[in-house]
């Protein structure tokens, strides 16, 4: 599953269910209530090993796999006041999933993954002309499986796999620099 946070709450949606069924149903978190809250099903096609990042106020899915086995690249925003999905453009790559994204400040990101072999090009998402720009690879090996995190700022990206091998890496990316 994906997943991201808007204003305090937790939004978690697509997936497996470990039965290799693909899902599309979503939920949100409140932490103020400790309660979940089902919403308005992903808009796409179900799909696990997606990527999910908030910006600008909303959040959005895309790329991964959907139940037959292709690599997707539509992408979806959803509007949480609204409980609504939206087609936005597709990403601007190849097709993939196990890639990993991120949101800081009113951008997107997305990074790694597999088409059909490893990846490390990295691409951000502005939600205010709805495109997709190409930016400098990532740093270190290809991979796909990464774990991302966002502290001040900064996108910290670690391990995943790379052609089978396990990588242990650490990178960080500054959007200022």
């Amino acid at each position: 599953a994906v997943g991201f946070v808007i204003n305090g709450k937790a939004y978690l949606g697509t997936g497996d269910d470990g039965q290799q069924n693909k899902m599309k149903d979503f939920w949100v978190y409140d932490p103020k209530l400790n309660a979940w809250q089902q919403l308005a099903d992903f808009g796409g096609t179900a799909r696990s090993s997606a990527v999910g990042f908030a910006a600008a106020g909303n959040g959005y899915i895309t790329t991964g796999e959907d139940s037959i086995g292709n690599k997707l690249k539509d992408t979806w925003k959803y509007n949480p006041t609204a409980n609504t999905w939206t087609r936005v453009a597709d990403f601007g790559g190849s097709a993939r999933f196990g890639a990993v994204g991120f949101g800081i400040g009113d951008k997107g990101y997305l990074t790694t993954g597999y088409d059909g072999r490893d990846l490390k090009d990295f691409w951000e998402y502005d939600p205010s002309s709805d495109q997709w720009i190409s930016k400098i690879s990532m740093g270190g090996s290809k991979r796909i499986y990464a774990s991302v995190f966002v502290l001040d700022n900064k996108a910290y990206l670690f391990g995943g796999g790379d052609n089978g091998s396990l990588v242990d890496d650490f990178w960080v990316y500054d959007p200022s620099t």
